[in-house]
Formats: structure tokens, C-alpha cells, sequence
């Protein structure tokens, strides 16, 4: 989940992305953030970096952003880490 706040999210993706859990996504909640935000995770998923991103049209914050992340998650998953 993700609101306003560019630099925490771009470490964040950095940091996961140095898992060396074999099988994994990133799910991304842009609740309404401002448009820096909104291109940053348009060219990360681009890029391969996040694989899925949803924009939301309002803040939905924490609990909300996660119900919709969840809804995106990977069907067949059988873990869920939420972070914000």
C-alpha cells in the first residue's frame, strides 16, 4: 500500500527485490497518490520491478489498500506479506 510518499516506496521495492525467496510478487496500492508516484509505478511494472499495480481513485488507507491487494494477489499463494 502506498501513499505520497515516493522515496520509502522505491527503497521498499529495492529491498524485496534482493529476496531470494524463489517465487514471488509485488503487489502495489497506489492510493491516490500524487502523479510522481503514479509514474514511478507505471515504469516499474514496465521494467519487471513490481508485477502488478493498482490505482486506486481514493485513499482507501491501510486496511482498505490491503483488501485490494489481496483481491490482486496471486491466487495459488500461500503467503501473504502486507507492508506499508
Amino acid at each position: 500500500v502506498a501513499y505520497n510518499a515516493l522515496n520509502e516506496l522505491q527503497n521498499c521495492i529495492a529491498s524485496l527485490q534482493k529476496t531470494s525467496y524463489p517465487n514471488f510478487e509485488i503487489v502495489v496500492v497506489n492510493n491516490n497518490s500524487e502523479s510522481n508516484v503514479k509514474l514511478y509505478l507505471d515504469a516499474a511494472k514496465k521494467q519487471g520491478r513490481v508485477q502488478q499495480v493498482v490505482h486506486s481513485k481514493k485513499n482507501l488507507f491501510f486496511s482498505g489498500g490491503n483488501n485490494v491487494g489481496v483481491e490482486h494477489a496471486a491466487k495459488k499463494a500461500k503467503l501473504l506479506v502486507l507492508l506499508n
